[in-house]
């Protein structure tokens, strides 16, 4: 039997003796717990904690906590109603973040409903004693819950809800992890239920995790979308505690995308609406993240007055994790001050405050910025053998915490020292056959010498017989380890066929379910309902959005895959361009632009497919970030050497900050389209992908000021003849990958 059951089983083959000898000595057993009369008055605690939840302010919560207790004092003998007290004190707790009160009372209400066998007090008090848990950075944390209350949902009979309850708790331990791909899918599984299933309160606070868990795997556009949505709701339903935390979430995911001032603007908004509502803790997380974002904008005063009033609000409330975070934020920020203006005294003290009242402070991660914050403090005070000491502490736990960025830079470093080792090998190898090769040279010449020279014969034949064997040996030595290097060459390049192999699949995977998508919102429009409308347009933007960008990435994987040295012809570029031209002229005038163009007559070697995608990436994105009423210009110039193609438009140009992302995979510049296009990032890659193909010269006019002029050298190409049986596969290939665009 499984250590998860022993417990229960212990407990109420205990609880029924004690009931049987109590009934047998003619005591009256709990009435209703015998009877089930304890559900009216669980009914009442839920009415109670609902009722609470929709206007959560200081003096209901009072009220609320105090007829909990009254409920409990009418049934003292009743240990349900005694364990569902706690499940609803806790919740009551939870609304207002008060996670020391929330742990105990959930704790309590865990191991009683386990006690008594009851599995929806367990299951239902998992999640909240879980996140507690995590909130107050507990050692001991209760990972064991997890299992336990999933097993406890999987019995018969089966009940939805506890299942998915159960889920969330597995997403949240997840989530306390840092294990955020692992976490969303219990967490999307358990939202769906519960939004399917009516239970509106439920799914937004999910719904809240899940952006949580999508903006730290890097899906922050995702994560912004679901805030927008539970917020829309929140208002609705007039929840200004679940408005509150939720700005404060999107804030998070809003300073980590470097848009600091939206973070801030949202985080006032929920600060002013935890203080009208008498949230003490939501408060306090509030004016700690104010301070927090308003330092890094510079604004250094307003910072210091938001780190003062959270210090004092969790001094007031006893509550350690805001002491220990704002005293060395509030210290941060007085460090930052010019040296003489530096309060010594006052720093020394925060951080004191910090020491004392953390627990286990070197073994958080918070210590680094105390290791620093001291390093600073002692390094101004002058103590600086002290200062040396913090230091070191700063660089082991800087060592700890970026370990793992280490680990993979040692191992990116190991394959580039690999790869560079095998070119010195090859380099070494043709220096000794060089050698080998001059050193029977000298054989030759030796022994001619030695025929008209008799004397020396044989000591001259040793010496070169010794420097003889001395090469070959040493030309096999290396000779096997050219095979060897040979042998890793062929399993890299199987492993890169490997890759592109699966990314083919990956993206052409990605085709079906967003048709399926697209058709089902076809089907939608069928059926209007002004309520689905905005969330109908925001789903047709998204597939929208994600086409172009699979569209993209299949357009590189084609280009990356695609050989083309033995398909290279004879082509008309002037009509190809024209052809061009002619299919974006449509677009520019639905834009209100012009297309003007000037091409010479040129014949040159090239692959019609990969100069497709140079040009026409190149004119949809000058269509897309010019003005209506501008002109966008294609050049086609005859040169010496080759021909040169040339597209100008008169849009905002790019910045100084564009240089370092230009021509790179979903590098966003700073540029907006003009109209609805979406961006994907993909497009410039593209461009230089396909120029590299064709061995041509990207590059981009920095001193055109009056838009953007993008310029490609292409050099005079030749055609190699290849055997009939080269040609017959490429021609194969060509067809399969044009017959996968096809069906794509």
């Amino acid at each position: 039997m499984s250590p998860v059951f022993k417990t229960p089983i212990v407990h109420f083959i205990f609880l029924t003796l004690i009931l049987l000898i109590i009934q047998a000595c003619g005591h009256k057993t709990d009435p209703l717990k015998s009877s089930e009369e304890w559900r009216p008055a669980v009914a009442k605690m839920d009415s109670l904690y609902n009722s609470f939840r929709a206007n959560p302010n200081t003096a209901d919560k009072q009220l609320a906590l105090n007829m909990l207790a009254e409920l409990r004092e009418e049934h003292p003998e009743s240990d349900v109603i005694k364990a569902y007290s706690w499940l609803y004190k806790g919740f009551i707790h939870k609304t207002t973040r008060e996670w020391q009160a929330v742990n105990e009372n959930m704790n309590k209400a865990y191991e009683l409903g386990m006690a008594l066998n009851i599995r929806e007090i367990p299951i239902r008090a998992a999640p909240a004693l879980l996140n507690s848990a995590y909130n107050l950075s507990l050692e001991n944390y209760p990972a064991h819950i997890v299992d336990e209350v999933n097993e406890l949902a999987s019995q018969a009979p089966e009940d939805p809800f506890l299942i998915h309850l159960a889920l969330l708790s597995r997403g949240f331990y997840h989530f306390h992890q840092e294990d955020y791909p692992a976490a969303l899918i219990p967490f999307i599984q358990a939202a769906d239920f519960f939004e399917q299933n009516g239970n509106e309160q439920l799914f937004l606070s999910t719904n809240n995790s899940i952006a949580l868990a999508m903006h730290r795997v890097g899906r922050s556009e995702e994560a912004i979308n679901r805030y927008s949505r539970n917020l829309s709701r929140y208002y609705a339903n007039n929840n200004l505690v679940g408005v509150s935390q939720t700005l404060n979430n999107l804030s998070i995911t809003l300073n980590l995308m470097g848009e600091r001032q939206r973070a801030v603007d949202s985080l006032k908004v929920a600060l002013q609406i935890n203080e009208e509502l008498g949230l003490e803790f939501n408060a306090i997380q509030a004016q700690y993240n104010l301070g927090s974002y308003l330092r890094e904008l510079a604004e250094l005063e307003e910072s210091e007055m938001y780190f003062r009033e959270s210090l004092a609000r969790s001094e007031a409330l006893n509550l350690s994790m805001g002491i220990v975070f704002n005293s060395l934020g509030l210290a941060k920020n007085l460090l930052m001050r010019e040296q003489e203006n530096l309060n010594l005294t006052e720093i020394r003290r925060l951080l004191q405050l910090t020491k004392d009242t953390a627990v286990n402070l070197p073994e958080q991660d918070l210590y680094i910025d105390f290791a620093l914050a001291m390093t600073t403090l002692e390094s101004a005070a002058g103590n600086y053998q002290e200062a040396l000491r913090w230091h070191k502490i700063y660089q082991q736990q800087y060592s700890r915490i970026k370990s793992t960025e280490r680990q993979l830079a040692i191992e990116e470093l190991m394959f580039a020292n690999r790869l560079a080792r095998s070119e010195d090998e090859i380099r070494h190898l043709s220096d000794v056959i060089s050698l080998k090769e001059q050193a029977e040279r000298n054989l030759y010449a030796g022994l001619a010498v030695l025929i008209l020279l008799l004397i020396g014969t044989g000591a001259a034949g040793i010496h070169f017989r010794r420097l003889s064997y001395k090469i070959s040996s040493m030309y096999n030595v290396l000779k096997t380890q050219s095979n060897k290097i040979t042998g890793q060459n062929k399993e890299l390049k199987r492993l890169n066929e490997e890759r592109a192999r699966l990314t083919k699949v990956i993206i052409h995977d990605l085709r079906n379910p967003i048709g399926s998508i697209d058709a089902t919102l076809e089907m939608l429009e069928d059926y209007p309902d002004k309520e689905l409308d905005q969330f109908k347009m925001f789903m047709h933007l998204s597939v929208r959005k994600m086409q172009l960008i699979v569209d993209g990435l299949l357009q590189v994987y084609q280009t990356e895959s695609l050989g083309i040295q033995d398909k290279l012809k004879m082509q008309p570029v002037s009509q190809l361009l024209q052809m061009e031209v002619q299919e974006f002229a449509v677009t520019a005038l639905h834009k209100q632009q012009t297309l003007v163009h000037q091409i010479d007559e040129i014949q040159a070697v090239t692959h019609n497919q990969t100069l497709h995608i140079i040009v026409s990436n190149l004119l949809s994105n000058a269509i897309k970030f010019t003005p209506a009423g501008k002109t966008i210009t294609l050049l086609a110039e005859n040169k010496p050497g080759g021909w040169m193609l040339i597209v100008r438009d008169e849009g905002p140009g790019f910045r100084e900050s564009d240089k370092a992302k230009m021509f790179t995979l979903f590098g966003r510049l700073s540029g907006k389209p003009t109209g609805s296009e979406q961006s994907t990032g993909i497009g410039l890659y593209a461009v230089k992908t396909a120029a590299d193909k064709l061995g041509a010269v990207l590059s981009v006019n920095w001193d055109y000021k009056e838009g953007v002029e993008f310029s490609c050298w292409f050099p005079e190409l030749h055609i190699k003849p290849e055997p009939k049986a080269s040609l017959e596969a490429a021609e194969i290939e060509a067809a399969e990958i044009s017959e996968d665009a096809r069906l794509g």
